[in-house]
């Protein structure tokens, strides 16, 4: 619904003739569905697994994702309470160090809430990100194979957009790469993406969906809002601590919102989560405008394929397109 807007909402077996008449549900009733199941999951799913079964959701991740639900909506309260439910379980816990929650040999860490796990040489199982977020000319130096195709490539902004000391820097991202001979100028995204290879397009950096340093920060978000700004900046700290960073102290509501947003910029970088922030927040406009882009609000959702409007007559397209 942040990609499309409305979407179809399907909660029944359809037969093939009925599955081309489904028109586009209103957000908000999606919305409400999507909660009824976070919250019947969280009743019936474990706390963890074991065994073989390690990686499958938890009681955790559905309460984290909920808690995102809630807080996407603006019902700040109830983010709140469900977040800080997963924070006193005690489940989860930030790891002593950045580049630990990224290692390939310590996938699902106490901090990784819910990841999709790849692995290498296991029939098609394994993970394209090490060949696709490396340069283009620096895959065989960086993976050990092929040609790399240069995406999730860190922009000037972020580049920039560190604090001096911040320790997440040099695990995030790199500046550079050398083929042992010459060195590039050519920025690109490190964390657990970029891993030796045997094969080109299969290796074992898992995608982490939700973590614990997620959890504290949506929990201090939610708290901003509601105008507890005081006993929300721990939460923000305990992040901010573990980057090698001072404490936020003393903030108004305003700055407090605006040190949330740079913190999950940079602790979640490349992790799939700041457009999907300024949407929430309602900055992606002011921002992406910043940075010289012209959008206007048609920009903040896709249009709906045409391919989907030809199957299906009843889906009409998002206004602007």
């Amino acid at each position: 619904m942040q990609v499309f807007g409305d979407v179809p909402l399907v909660t029944s077996i359809l037969s093939a003739t009925d599955a081309y008449q489904v028109d586009r549900t209103p957000t908000k009733e999606v919305y409400t569905q999507i909660v009824n199941d976070l919250t019947d999951a969280g009743t019936k799913l474990p706390v963890s697994y074991t065994g073989n079964a390690i990686g499958r959701a938890t009681k955790g991740a559905a309460g984290s994702l909920l808690g995102k639900v809630y807080l996407t909506q603006k019902q700040y309260a109830l983010a709140a309470q469900v977040l800080k439910t997963v924070i006193d379980a005690g489940t989860y816990s930030l790891l002593p160090t950045y580049a630990d929650v990224f290692r390939d040999a310590n996938a699902q860490n106490r901090e990784s809430i819910f990841e999709v796990a790849y692995k290498a040489n296991s029939q098609g199982e394994g993970s394209s990100y090490a060949t696709t977020f490396s340069p283009r000319r620096g895959a065989v130096a960086l993976t050990g194979q092929g040609s790399g195709g240069g995406y999730n490539r860190p922009t000037k902004n972020i580049l920039v957009a560190y604090e001096p000391g911040d320790l997440r820097k040099s695990v995030s991202l790199s500046e550079t790469w050398t083929d042992g001979q010459q060195l590039y100028t050519d920025p690109y995204v490190r964390k657990q993406y970029i891993t030796p290879l045997s094969t080109v397009n299969d290796g074992d950096g898992n995608w982490i969906v939700l973590r614990y340093a997620d959890v504290l920060l949506m929990y201090a978000e939610a708290l901003i809002e509601q105008n507890q700004t005081t006993l929300a900046l721990p939460y923000l700290n305990q992040v901010r601590k573990r980057a090698g960073l001072a404490d936020r102290i003393d903030l108004s509501q305003s700055d407090a919102r605006l040190a949330i947003e740079q913190e999950r910029r940079i602790e979640l970088a490349f992790e799939g989560h700041r457009w999907f922030d300024l949407l929430r927040t309602g900055r992606a406009l002011t921002l992406m405008r910043a940075t010289g882009k012209t959008l206007s609000e048609r920009d903040l959702l896709f249009p709906i394929p045409q391919q989907q409007i030809d199957i299906n007559p009843l889906l009409k397209q998002n206004p602007g397109y």
